[in-house]
């Protein structure tokens, strides 16, 4: 995963590919990965507005002990 914000509401890192390119979100409390709001906010405040015509879908985190939830768009 990439940047993330540690601190405050909203707590999440940037999914991306080894080349950069985001690909989703990872956000600590699963409800924000439901949160078209914040996750507008968040791909401007990373240049990544594009992505808001894309799909997308949220899965939970089972690849460690980490939980939240993922939204990854289909790109």
């Amino acid at each position: 995963m990439g940047t993330s914000n540690s601190n405050g509401p909203g707590n999440y890192a940037l999914v991306t590919t080894p080349a950069g390119t985001v690909t989703g979100f990872w956000f600590r409390e699963p409800r924000d990965a439901q949160n078209m709001d914040l996750i507008a906010a968040l791909l401007a405040k990373h240049d990544q507005t594009h992505l808001l015509s894309v799909s997308s879908h949220v899965v939970e985190n089972t690849i460690d002990d980490k939980g939240g939830a993922f939204v990854l768009f289909d790109n």
